[in-house]
């Protein structure tokens, strides 16, 4: 099932995941992104990078998984690449961006 303005994908490359997210991640699309996390979570020993460049919304359901992503990776890194500053005035205002690594 295709989601309109939304995409993701998962790359594998030296024991790093790095997930591109497209679109609007809000209470519909949250599950899909979620489910990809977790997969790369486990299918993976090293970071987990999130390119959210390219990412145009996220809301309190997004938020939520990626808190859960950083409690699944335990000491691993939960990595977002090129966040927006709407992004990352929201990972502030929730508590996140100190348990996530940002990078640009």
């Amino acid at each position: 099932m295709a989601i309109p303005d939304f995409r993701v994908a998962v790359q594998s490359l030296n024991g790093e995941a790095v997930i591109v997210v497209e679109g609007e991640v809000d209470a519909y699309t949250a599950p899909v992104l979620a489910a990809r996390i977790d997969g790369a979570v486990t299918g993976s020993h090293g970071r987990v990078v999130l390119d959210v460049a390219a990412m145009s919304f996220i809301d309190s359901r997004g938020l939520s998984a990626l808190a859960q992503a950083v409690r699944a990776l335990g000491e691993r890194p939960l990595v977002l690449r090129c966040p927006t500053i709407m992004t990352r005035k929201l990972l502030d205002s929730s508590g996140l961006s100190s348990l996530v690594q940002l990078e640009d």
